[in-house]
């Protein structure tokens, strides 16, 4: 996962919407994005900025919705676990 935003991913394939980098889009992801929704700016990719555009609104929801369910390979997490 590209926690710090600069594009490159972390150890593997990217999983749209796995903010916390477990590699599941579940409620834990849901739950972190709508605890930081209504940002208007300065928001990262791990609070829910899915689309980098510094807020984390209404489009970033429904980006994560959309992979809502989905697995991918674990990236390194934020604690250095796979």
């Amino acid at each position: 996962m590209d926690y710090d935003g600069n594009g490159e991913v972390i150890n593997g394939e990217a999983c749209t919407g796995d903010l916390d980098g477990n590699g599941n889009v579940n409620l834990s992801d849901l739950g972190e994005l709508l605890g930081h929704y209504g940002i208007s700016s300065g928001a990262t990719y791990p609070e829910g900025d899915l689309d980098r555009d510094g807020d984390v609104q209404l489009d970033d929801l429904a980006e994560l919705l959309g992979s809502y369910g989905n697995s991918c390979w674990p990236e390194t997490s934020r604690h250095g676990r796979r």
